[in-house]
């Protein structure tokens, strides 16, 4: 067991696509909370095994998946210090039939964006970490060129097989308005093939951050008042903001990349309608 210094590390997991027994692709996909259902996340072009705008397989033999693979961390408190195990390689398959995974309910196909639910107690005792509930969150008000994580795998890479790459960039545009008339914003960052899906935060390493209270968020080391009368403090450790899902760059090439809102992953987990878990 290794002792873990952000839990940010554990919201991530590995994706590995599949026909069969035939490897197809990596990605990233990463654990979240709605309610009282816990869902894995990632991008629909990475179970569908296609280009989102074009439908064309990504597969040079025009494979598509029907199997999905990941592991889960479980997280142990030991005299006070966090450590953590993976399980074995948990898996969800399907066929022509039909799909478990959930889109959004009204864009559909269009949000590159699926959430499949997992079956309640499947960890038994152990602890799953949520990108959405890791403690320490703040309401930071969100400004172009603020700092933002990407944790994933990109190119596969990984450390000790299954704790993901932090990438760090930043918000490339008005975080508030639509891009291509879509719910997501831009980031300026350097990532790869298999970063796709990868949860976004925005993070700040217990800097001056503008923020706006909210129940039970840790309180600032030194408080001051930013332009405008709202709140700003000085935090003796790292704050963070999950902010949504990242989608691959605009085009090969550039460092501009998609980043699907968490509003977006919640209208999918409030209007599924799956029969029932999926794992």
């Amino acid at each position: 067991m290794f002792e873990i210094k952000s839990l940010i590390s554990l919201s991530a997991t590995k994706l590995e696509m599949y026909r069969d027994d035939l490897k197809l692709a990596h990605g990233t996909g990463f654990f979240y909370r709605f309610g009282d259902q816990y869902y894995l996340v990632s991008n629909r072009h990475n179970v569908t095994g296609r280009d989102q705008n074009t439908g064309v397989p990504l597969h040079t033999r025009g494979i598509t998946p029907n199997l999905l693979k990941f592991r889960f961390p479980i997280l142990v408190s030991i005299d006070g210090r966090l450590f953590v195990n993976y399980t074995e390689s948990s898996s969800i398959r399907w066929s022509g039939e039909g799909t478990p995974w959930a889109e959004h309910p009204t864009f559909g196909s269009m949000v590159d964006v699926v959430c499949f639910r997992l079956r309640p107690g499947l960890l038994g005792d152990g602890l799953l970490i949520s990108a959405n509930q890791i403690p320490r969150s703040l309401s930071i008000a969100l400004q172009p060129s603020m700092r933002v994580v990407v944790l994933g795998f990109p190119l596969g890479a990984s450390v000790r097989e299954s704790y993901p790459v932090w990438v760090t960039g930043s918000i490339a545009s008005e975080p508030e308005i639509d891009v291509e008339d879509k719910p997501a914003m831009y980031i300026d960052c350097r990532t790869n093939r298999g970063s796709s899906g990868s949860p976004v935060f925005a993070y700040e390493l217990g800097s001056l951050v503008e923020y706006h209270p909210i129940e039970g968020e840790p309180k600032p080391h030194m408080r001051v008042e930013s332009a405008g009368g709202r709140n700003a403090g000085m935090f003796p450790h790292p704050v963070h903001k999950f902010i949504g899902i990242y989608s691959g760059r605009i085009r090969d090439g550039s460092d501009i990349g998609l980043v699907w809102r968490k509003t977006v992953i919640d209208e999918i987990c409030a209007g599924h309608k799956l029969e029932g878990p999926v794992q």
